[in-house]
């Protein structure tokens, strides 16, 4: 899987996640800085994150250069799976 295709995973499951079309979410948007989401969406995402890339996401990689954008949890996501 390339990192497109991971963004493109990520960008569709945070849009139906945040389901809010006032929100214009960017590669960039700050999900967690801006308090787009709160703690139980942080939650929800390693969930998702988890769940669609088949991976365990470690206490010690919950932090916010990982989670607080589509373009870092592409980053972290691909070099997981790699």
């Amino acid at each position: 899987m390339n990192n497109k295709e991971i963004k493109n995973i990520i960008r569709l499951s945070m849009q139906k996640l945040i389901n809010d079309k006032s929100i214009k979410l960017t590669d960039e948007s700050k999900l967690i800085s801006d308090q787009i989401i709160d703690s139980l969406g942080v939650i929800e995402i390693v969930n998702i994150l988890e769940s669609k890339f088949n991976i365990v996401i470690e206490q010690s990689e919950l932090v916010v250069e990982n989670l607080d954008s589509i373009k870092f949890m592409t980053d972290y996501i691909s070099t997981k799976i790699r």
